[in-house]
C-alpha cells in the first residue's frame, strides 16, 4: 500500500517571490531558464528572480520577456587562476551581496542550483521561513576537479543541507538514485533538461554545406554546447583529421578551446567552427545537420552520469547521436536505437562515424523520432507540478516504497 508523506505546509502568498541561485553569469543556463520559465508560467509566486554573478559587459539587472528577472553581483576579479581558498573568499563578497538584497523582501521559496550555494540559500529560506529547494545541475562531488578535500567539502554541504531541503531535484533518474543512496535522503525527484518546445522554423536543409562552402551530399556530424575541456573537443577533431571528406564535423558553440577549434578549421577542410547562437534557435540549427555528436570523456562519475542537453535536443528533433560507449544513458539509447556508442579513442571513434552513411542514419532517425513523441518537456512539468503541490502548497501525495516522514516547523 502507498504511504503518504507530508511535508511542512507553506503557505504562499500572492506577492512572495521565488528566488533561484546559480553562481554565473545566466546567459547560456538552458536548464534554469526552462524551470524559471515553467514556474512564472503557473503564476505559483508572485515573481520570480535568478541570482548569478556580473561580468563587466553584463548588466546589473535583468528582465525577460516573460517578465522574470535577473540580478548579477560582482564577485572578486580575477579568480579563475587563484587557488581554492582565495575563490571562496573572492566569493564572499557575493555571498553578502545577495543576503543582503533580499533583506526584507517576501520569498516564498528559494532554489539552489549548485552545492557552491546550498550553504548561501538555506540561510537565505531560513531567514524568510521559507522551503528551500536543492537541484544540481551535475553529480557535483563526483566532477573530475572534485578531488581530495574539495570532494569531501562538497559532500559534507549536501550531507549537511540537502537533507533539509524541502526536496532535492536531479537531472534524470540514474543521479537521483546515487543521491537517494549516498545520503539516504527518501526521495529525489527527476527533472530533465528537455526542450520546452519543438516548434522552430526550419533551416535550409543545406544550410552548413552553403554556410561553409562544401557538397550538398556530404554528411554533417555537429557538435554544440560548450567548447572546453572533457567533452572529447580534441578527440573529434584527431578523428575528422583522417576521416574523407564526405564527412563534415561542425562545431557550434563557445567556450574555452573557442580559439583551437577556429585554428582546426583553418587547417583541416572538413572541421568547422560555428559562433554560438541564442538558445530558443539552436534547434534550427540542430536539425540543420545529419548527426550529433557528444563525446564525453570517461573521467569521473559525474561524466558517467551526465544527460547532456545536446543528447535531448538532438533526439528532439529526430537527429541520431554518436556518444561515448561508457555513459549511463547508453542502455536508453539502444533501448530506443537512436544512436551510435564509440569508444573513447581516436582509432575506435574513427572507426565507428567511417562506418556511418545514409542508410544507417535514417534507420537511427527512426529510433530518434520515436523517443522524441516518448519523452517530451511536457512529462517533466507533470514532475514539477508534483513538486510544487507537495513542496508549496504542501498537500500529502501517495508515494509507492517511501517511507513516512513529518516534518514540524512554523508555516510564516
Amino acid at each position: 500500500m502507498a504511504r503518504q508523506i507530508e511535508l511542512t505546509p507553506y503557505a504562499t502568498r500572492n506577492r512572495s517571490k521565488n528566488v533561484h541561485i546559480f553562481p554565473t553569469n545566466i546567459v547560456y543556463g538552458a536548464r534554469i531558464a526552462r524551470v524559471t520559465e515553467y514556474i512564472h508560467s503557473r503564476n505559483i509566486f508572485g515573481g520570480v528572480e535568478i541570482v548569478g554573478i556580473r561580468e563587466a559587459d553584463l548588466p546589473r539587472k535583468e528582465t525577460t520577456k516573460d517578465g522574470r528577472i535577473i540580478w548579477r553581483f560582482d564577485v572578486a576579479p580575477r579568480l579563475r587562476n587563484r587557488s581554492r581558498i582565495e575563490r571562496l573568499i573572492g566569493f564572499l563578497p557575493w555571498y553578502v551581496s545577495v543576503l543582503h538584497h533580499y533583506r526584507g523582501e517576501d520569498i516564498g521559496c528559494v532554489n539552489a542550483h549548485s552545492a557552491s550555494v546550498l550553504p548561501l540559500s538555506w540561510l537565505l529560506a531560513k531567514f524568510h521561513h521559507c522551503p528551500l529547494i536543492y537541484e544540481p545541475h551535475e553529480l557535483e562531488s563526483e566532477t573530475a576537479s572534485a578531488r581530495g578535500l574539495m570532494r569531501t567539502a562538497i559532500r559534507i554541504v549536501e550531507r549537511t543541507f540537502a537533507k533539509n531541503a524541502a526536496a532535492v531535484v536531479a537531472v534524470h533518474r540514474g543521479i537521483a538514485e546515487w543521491y537517494q543512496e549516498q545520503y539516504r535522503i527518501a526521495r529525489v525527484w527527476a527533472v530533465r533538461n528537455l526542450p520546452a518546445s519543438t516548434n522552430y522554423v526550419p533551416l535550409s536543409a543545406h544550410y552548413y554545406a552553403d554556410r561553409f562552402g562544401f557538397a550538398r551530399r556530404d554528411l554533417v556530424f555537429l557538435y554544440q554546447g560548450v567548447l572546453s575541456e572533457g567533452r572529447g573537443i580534441r578527440l573529434l577533431i584527431d578523428a575528422f583529421r583522417s576521416l574523407p571528406g564526405a564527412r563534415q564535423l561542425v562545431f557550434l558553440g563557445f567556450g574555452p578551446l573557442e580559439e583551437m577549434v577556429a585554428s582546426a578549421s583553418r587547417e583541416l577542410p572538413n572541421v568547422h567552427f560555428h559562433p554560438a547562437v541564442p538558445p530558443e534557435e539552436l534547434l534550427r540549427y540542430t536539425a540543420a545537420a545529419h548527426v550529433g555528436v557528444m563525446m564525453i570523456a570517461p573521467v569521473s562519475l559525474s561524466y558517467h552520469y551526465c544527460y547532456p542537453n545536446k543528447y535531448c535536443e538532438n533526439l528532439s528533433v529526430g537527429r541520431p547521436v554518436v556518444y561515448t560507449d561508457s555513459l549511463w544513458l547508453d542502455k536508453e539509447a539502444k533501448e530506443y536505437d537512436c544512436g551510435w556508442p564509440a569508444p573513447y579513442d581516436v582509432a575506435g571513434l574513427t572507426g565507428v562515424l567511417s562506418a556511418i552513411d545514409q542508410n544507417a542514419i535514417e534507420a537511427k532517425s527512426r529510433g530518434a523520432r520515436r523517443w522524441a513523441k516518448q519523452n517530451t518537456w511536457q512529462s517533466e512539468e507533470r514532475t514539477l507540478d508534483e513538486i510544487f503541490t507537495l513542496v508549496i502548497q504542501g498537500r500529502p501525495v501517495a508515494l509507492p516504497g517511501v517511507a513516512a516522514r513529518t516534518r514540524r516547523e512554523p508555516a510564516p
